[in-house]
């Protein structure tokens, strides 16, 4: 910016032949072209930053409920992995449990076995034993024939003592002695004989109990044999049960690994957008830095008079000699600049006053123009305006500097001309509002 007010300054402050001036003027010109392009350029690049910083804020909320779901899932899957570890030591208990039964179904069969071999010794020792009571029962049976026989013989004996009298009597005796023993031994073989009943009552009770726990073992045994072959069968699904654990242990695992590796990937996503951020919030203060250097640099430049000035006075001027605007009739000067704005699109606006700053025509406007005073301005009082005093003052057209334009936000400058009657006095002053962008893209009409 320097750079340019001192060649300006330099440019003014030295005697140029014409044609150097105008080569220097189109110079400024394309200098304000740019300044425009630059102007026009920096709200759309604060929009797009403004778009960019939108689109950041989006994906940062985006990656905040991401992180919140993540957070969630590291939660399920720490949750899954703690479940499955749990299954895993649930499940080698149970395996252990089985283990034990299945060692414990074992020692119950060996003791099984125990109990049969015991009770078929029982019984073989019952029979034995019934064997020997029936060898028992049959020799007290021979006992008590003996007895019996010994008995009658010791009548007899005693009978015949009896008949030989004197000398018979110490046989006598014997065969008494030997009677008794007699009838002790039947007593005896008798007392034998109702225990040997007894024993063999006993026995067979016994052999009933016996044939009663051996029905029961073999029960057992087969029960035991059935309840082992579902233990047994239980160690394939509990081999299964124990693989599948571990598998998902190591999915959880890995699951694990991946919910790190997207939380690194929305983490670096996460750095990114805060740069973005930070680079969209830079962008848009460049892009205001921009804009002001662009506007700063037109408004200088604006203040010196180019080629685009004096295309924009002659046509002024021209029009301020016609017979229809010297004329000051409303109607018939508001046709004319009607007609002028409309084969001139360098016009924002045309308007006329009186010689005491009265508008007198509306408003001329290409496109719907409305001011804070209003889309008319007929009647308006500009007399206190520099673009009406600077002719009144001196009967020569004013050319403003470049400014913004409040009503339609482009930047402008402001040519008026004083309307002479046909004794050279001042009865009107044309005005006309020249937008800075079209003069610049236009072809010029007239040789200056």
């Amino acid at each position: 910016m320097t750079g340019v007010m001192n060649f300006l300054k330099k440019r003014n402050g030295t005697n140029k032949t014409e044609k150097e001036s105008y080569k220097e003027g189109d110079s400024l010109e394309k200098v304000i072209k740019n300044s425009i392009k630059l102007l026009e350029l920096s709200p759309v690049i604060e929009n797009e930053a403004e778009n960019m910083d939108k689109s950041a804020q989006e994906t940062e909320r985006e990656v905040m409920n991401i992180n919140s779901g993540m957070n969630n899932v590291k939660k399920v899957v720490k949750e899954v992995s703690d479940f499955a570890e749990q299954n895993i030591s649930r499940i080698l208990i149970v395996k252990d449990n089985a283990l034990v039964i299945q060692d414990s179904f074992i020692e119950i069969e060996n003791s099984i076995f125990s109990i049969k071999e015991a009770v078929n010794s029982l019984l073989l020792i019952a029979n034995q034993l019934q064997s020997s009571i029936q060898i028992i029962s049959s020799l007290t049976k021979t006992i008590r024939e003996i007895a019996d026989k010994t008995e009658l013989l010791s009548l007899n004996a005693s009978i015949e003592a009896a008949h030989a009298g004197t000398y018979g009597k110490g046989f006598g005796i014997v065969a008494e002695e030997i009677g008794k023993l007699a009838n002790a031994t039947t007593e005896a073989t008798q007392d034998v004989s109702s225990k040997t009943k007894n024993i063999f009552s006993l026995i067979e009770k016994i052999r009933n109990q016996t044939y009663i726990i051996t029905e029961q073992v073999q029960n057992t045994e087969a029960l035991v044999e059935k309840n082992k072959e579902k233990i047994m069968a239980i160690n394939y699904p509990i081999e299964k049960l124990t693989d599948n654990a571990t598998e998902l242990k190591t999915i959880s695992n890995n699951l694990q690994d991946t919910v790190m590796s997207v939380q690194n990937s929305v983490d670096y996503l996460s750095d990114f957008i805060i740069n973005l951020l930070r680079s969209s919030s830079n962008l848009k203060s460049l892009s205001k830095d921009l804009h002001s250097l662009s506007e700063e640099q037109i408004l200088d430049i604006g203040k010196f008079r180019i080629k685009i000035h004096n295309y924009a006075k002659q046509i002024v001027e021209m029009a301020a000699k016609t017979y229809e605007i010297k004329s000051m009739h409303r109607f018939t000067m508001e046709r004319y600049l009607k007609e002028l704005i409309g084969s001139k699109d360098i016009f924002e606006l045309l308007y006329v006053t009186d010689e005491n700053g009265i508008q007198v025509t509306d408003n001329i406007s290409r496109d719907d123009f409305k001011a804070a005073y209003g889309s008319s301005g007929y009647g308006e009082n500009w007399s206190d305006r520099d673009w009406f005093k600077k002719v009144k003052e001196t009967s020569n057209t004013y050319i403003s500097d470049i400014y913004l334009s409040v009503a339609t936000n482009s930047y402008c400058f402001t040519v008026s001309t004083p309307i002479l009657d046909n004794k050279k006095n001042l009865i009107g002053v044309l005005g006309a509002d020249v937008d800075l962008k079209k003069i610049l893209n236009g072809n010029y009409a007239l040789n200056i």
